[in-house]
């Protein structure tokens, strides 16, 4: 007897998949959270944008870690993909390393490293074929 599970759409996702939705999600977390702060006057917008650019920041760290755990092999370009946008704003707007905004996306960057190294730590080792 074979006991039945289902599998989630995510668990045949390949992890470059699941790092772009991570990007994805953590770009419109960082929308919603700035315009929600700003429209129901809950918060400051430059408050709500440092809000949504933290909680980016640990959604993309946990993000990587839970996918290079699952792959290990994927820690040396999940963390590039995630923080994507990151990178794009960093080559494409001039006025990028003269704002404090540097600081975030450098921060954001070394958490989804670090995410992504102690994932892999955490993952589960290679089976003798796929060696």
């Amino acid at each position: 007897m074979s006991s039945e599970t289902k599998k989630t759409f995510l668990a045949g996702v390949p992890a470059w998949g699941l790092a772009v939705m991570a990007s994805f999600a953590g770009v419109i977390l960082i929308i919603v959270l700035g315009g929600l702060a700003e429209s129901m006057n809950l918060l400051s917008s430059d408050a709500g944008e440092i809000l949504g650019h933290i909680l980016f920041g640990l959604l993309l760290g946990t993000a990587c870690f839970f996918i290079c755990r699952r792959n290990p092999k994927s820690v040396w370009y999940v963390p590039i993909i995630c923080n994507a946008f990151g990178i794009i704003a960093a080559v494409v707007e001039p006025n990028f390393w003269t704002t404090p905004m540097w600081i975030f996306y450098g921060g954001i960057f070394l958490l989804s490293l670090i995410g992504a190294a102690l994932g892999a730590w955490a993952g589960k080792p290679p089976a003798v074929n796929e060696i």
